[in-house]
């Protein structure tokens, strides 16, 4: 057996009698700097904090879950992960990791009563910027100084940051459709869930680029299979 906090954590609780019906996975620590820049050290310290932790954690509850034939596991995601953005190489791919691992998990899971949700954020006032965005060891090269990249590494600061998200409301918006209740209602088989108008637009960005890319190889895709003689 595992011996490590997050499984001696759930193993405490269940000693108590606690059963772990619901796992809402928050954990984000964002690194703003060029992928190219970003040291070893830097990406092993995103995949903890946004990949290994809480997929020990999952790991954890998940027995539990199966064998109550029950419960619910969120994680709650970033637009980094989905299309990308300057300057988050490490944090969106830590994040992505996760992402597909609850796009698995939905559906191993789904059998013995126990749903995944992934909720896609947008910007939200929360004290995310102020406490776990933190910039590269390494000067971005001078080449970067005109760039996205750069606005971005700039304006992901407290006295700059400007979200445009309610926290209470999309907080209230994750509960329900945790619960099955008020816009959750019927809603039980729904695995992402996308929060935030700017969140909005970057899928409508991501859709219209997906169907671009089908229209554009759709004769190369369904032409390179094997010919039956």
């Amino acid at each position: 057996e595992e011996d490590n906090p997050a499984t001696r954590l759930i193993a405490t609780l269940t000693s108590r009698g606690t059963e772990i019906d619901v796992l809402v996975s928050n954990a984000g620590a964002a690194l703003l700097s060029p992928a190219e820049s970003v040291t070893e050290a830097e990406v092993l310290s995103q995949l903890e904090a946004n990949y290994l932790g809480p997929y020990r954690l999952m790991r954890a509850v998940v027995p539990l879950m199966r064998a109550r034939r029950r419960g619910v596991i969120a994680s709650v995601a970033t637009g980094a992960a989905v299309d990308g953005r300057d300057g988050m190489g490490a944090y969106a791919g830590s994040k992505a990791a996760t992402d597909a691992l609850l796009r698995v998990w939905a559906k191993e899971l789904a059998p013995f009563g126990v749903r995944c949700l992934t909720v896609h954020l947008g910007a939200f006032d929360t004290n995310f910027v102020g406490a776990s965005v933190s910039a590269g060891a390494r000067p971005p090269p001078a080449d970067y100084d005109d760039q996205v990249v750069s606005k971005v590494l700039g304006g992901l600061r407290p006295d700059s940051f400007a979200p445009d998200g309610d926290h209470r409301k999309a907080s209230r918006a994750i509960y329900e459709m945790i619960v099955g209740e008020g816009l959750g209602e019927g809603k039980e088989d729904e695995r992402v869930m996308y929060l935030g108008r700017d969140m909005w637009q970057l899928m409508e960005r991501v859709a219209a680029n997906t169907k671009h890319a089908m229209d554009t190889f759709e004769n190369v895709c369904n032409n390179v299979y094997i010919e039956k003689v």
